[in-house]
């Protein structure tokens, strides 16, 4: 099932947060698109400290920020993130290690999409940073933006336009490229426009076989380029000033994987923009 095509009625969005100034953006790309869906969001906080007092204060503003973005009036009430917007928001707090007590809720409440914020290796303390947020998509096996702090974010925090004009798709002949296609279809289809733009990048000789529709709505280039398919993506990532990364991942493969990290997770140290990572059909729990 394509990551942005909902599971029931509603599509189910959740957002784990530290809380940080650092995760503010990717709590917009959350926002934006459960606006954009009409989406259930679930905003996750974990702490590991077990305070006695729930932190309901220091969860970031989901009406203010509607009403920022021009979306609600000033004087609109709680109540009106549903009642006109018809997204449906809930805040939980939990504790306990992150990394477990997030799977553990997971286990619990099926989701089909998680927005993560991530940091490179600088030291950020606490849990907003790549080896908490890596570990966490493998484990939850579900379809996982991640958007790093101080990236080129595809959601204006300040104004929440959105603005998808580029959506760079590496393939290889594993996994199967069509599956990515049809997701990143899908992600065209509900934040793209007309103006968007699909790259489809192979690192390789060989390009796998993809069918492309001759009356595909959106216009796309293929590109098969030789190189290190980490440096070669993230480079046309920058030169192409992509919005968002689409990968298909089938975890990890081997033991030099298990050493380096996957194709996607290295990707992601680097990306300049955010990442959308989506298990391979048989990788899925659910």
């Amino acid at each position: 099932m394509p990551a942005f095509t909902r599971r029931a009625d509603t599509m189910s969005i959740l957002h784990p947060t530290d809380f940080s100034q650092d995760s503010m953006l990717a709590f917009c790309h959350a926002l934006k698109i459960a606006v954009q869906y009409k989406a259930s969001l679930s905003i996750l906080h974990v702490d590991a400290d077990d305070k006695a007092t729930e932190p309901w204060d220091e969860f970031p503003g989901v009406r203010s920020t509607l009403q920022q973005w021009g979306l609600l009036s000033e004087d609109a009430p709680r109540s009106a993130v549903y009642d006109q917007l018809q997204v449906a928001v809930e805040k939980i707090d939990t504790t306990g290690p992150v990394i477990p007590a997030i799977i553990h809720f997971l286990d619990h409440h099926p989701f089909d999409l998680m927005v993560l914020s991530t940091h490179g290796d600088d030291g950020l303390p606490r849990w907003l940073h790549r080896h908490t947020a890596e570990p966490l998509a493998r484990r939850a096996l579900l379809p996982t933006l991640f958007v790093p702090h101080g990236s080129r974010g595809f959601v204006s925090p300040s104004s929440g336009q959105l603005v998808m004009r580029r959506l760079l798709m590496p393939v290889d002949h594993s996994p199967s490229p069509r599956y990515a296609f049809a997701e990143a279809l899908e992600v065209l289809e509900g934040l793209g426009d007309d103006t968007s733009e699909l790259v489809i990048l192979h690192v390789g000789n060989e390009l796998p076989r993809l069918r492309i529709a001759n009356k595909l709505r959106w216009k796309h280039e293929i590109k098969t380029v030789a190189g290190s398919p980490v440096e070669t993506i993230v480079e046309e990532a920058k030169s192409s000033e992509a919005d968002l990364i689409l990968m298909a991942t089938a975890g990890h493969q081997g033991f030099l994987d298990v050493i380096r990290g996957s194709t996607s997770e290295r990707v992601l140290r680097h990306a300049p923009c955010p990442v959308l990572t989506v298990p391979a059909a048989d990788d899925k729990r659910r």
